[in-house]
């Protein structure tokens, strides 16, 4: 059994006191900052916790840690030892060279138990050898198979030849740990796809504004918002003139790039906190949150004259909600306003 001091815990109890790596070590390190490595997520290290709890319950080592390598160092992820990890002095979030032994998991000819590091030809390779006698460990593989980092226990003592039987256990935990980084791969490539698909189902595919589903979204929240903060918003419709038109004549293709730089030009003209949306074939809305009707006229200027410079005929019409008021009304009262200024440019 591993060496214990003072009131005895259990590896649950002390797993549940201590039961991750703190954001701040791992922080501190800055492992992860900008990197393509992603950071072990709160239920891997957690486990990790558990597993060396155990480990270390069990078999009499000075220290046991989970390491990731991360660009030819091994950074501890978690560490369970005497004495706050002491006489190694490794902490969470600390970066090991390559002349600890346990860097060898990562590697072809790496051995897993040594009673006595001066019989290890691979450690006994290393410049600048780490303060070790004896380990025990294995490698944490990620499902391509590609090495994760390792699993192991380390100690200032030898190791009688005979606990190399219990190193089934400790395999057993890096492959309990490898298990675990499977399901989070394979939980994070599914978030991923939905993900995906939930913004491709909100996007217009032609134009990459806003479609109708996602337009109806975000009306519905800002009407709660409006309707919380008592802010007017004012929607804008923009109804291009002549498509059909364009499509017989020229080709869809021709239509499709019209359609394009309306889209453009909306949103470039439009504020970044506004909403564009393609609410129908030929037809645009844009939600101007926080915009009275001044602000709002101002804007259907700026549409005007940026449409007018790229050669875009287009009608155009708005309205303002009062503070609070329903954005559906709003909604229709800008479709009639645009309504009227098609019927009067055709008079």
């Amino acid at each position: 059994m591993g060496r214990t001091t003072g009131a005895v815990k259990g590896p649950w109890e002390r797993a549940r006191e201590t039961k991750a790596v703190t954001d701040d070590a791992m922080t501190a390190m800055g492992m992860y900052e900008g990197g393509e490595t992603a950071r072990p997520s709160p239920e891997f290290l957690s486990t990790a916790r558990i597993a060396l709890m155990l480990l270390s319950d069990r078999l009499d080592f000075d220290l046991w840690f989970v390491a990731e390598s991360v660009d030819g160092r091994l950074v501890v992820l978690a560490a369970v030892g005497e004495s706050g990890g002491e006489p190694y002095s490794i902490a969470e979030g600390q970066a090991l060279d390559q002349g600890w032994p346990c860097y060898s998991m990562l590697v072809d000819r790496a051995t897993r138990f040594a009673p006595h590091v001066d019989d290890d030809p691979f450690f006994a390779q290393t410049t600048e050898p780490a303060p070790v006698t004896s380990y025990i460990g294995a490698p944490i593989i990620m499902p391509e198979r590609r090495p994760f980092g390792t699993l192991c226990g380390i100690d200032r003592q030898a190791k009688p030849e005979h606990m190399r039987r219990d190193l089934p256990l400790v395999e057993g935990m890096a492959a309990l740990l490898s298990t675990v980084l499977a399901g989070e791969q394979r939980l994070e490539v599914e978030r991923d796809r939905t993900r995906r698909a939930e913004e491709e189902s909100l996007v217009d595919s032609l134009t990459g504004v806003s479609n109708r589903r996602a337009w109806d979204r975000f009306v519905e929240v800002e009407q709660e918002r409006s309707k919380r903060y008592g802010t007017p918003a004012s929607i804008v419709v923009v109804d291009l003139d002549h498509l059909k038109q364009i499509n017989d004549a020229e080709g869809h293709a021709a239509g499709d790039a019209a359609l394009i730089k309306t889209a453009e030009m909306l949103r470039s003209t439009s504020r970044d906190l506004d909403i564009v949306g393609r609410i129908g074939g030929d037809e645009f809305a844009v939600l101007a949150v926080d915009c009275d009707r001044d602000a709002a006229g101002a804007l259907v200027e700026r549409l005007e004259a940026a449409l007018a410079a790229q050669d875009i005929t287009a009608s155009l019409g708005f309205a303002t909600s009062t503070p609070g008021g329903e954005l559906a009304a709003t909604m229709r009262a800008a479709d009639e306003a645009m309504l009227r200024t098609k019927r009067s440019s055709r008079g």
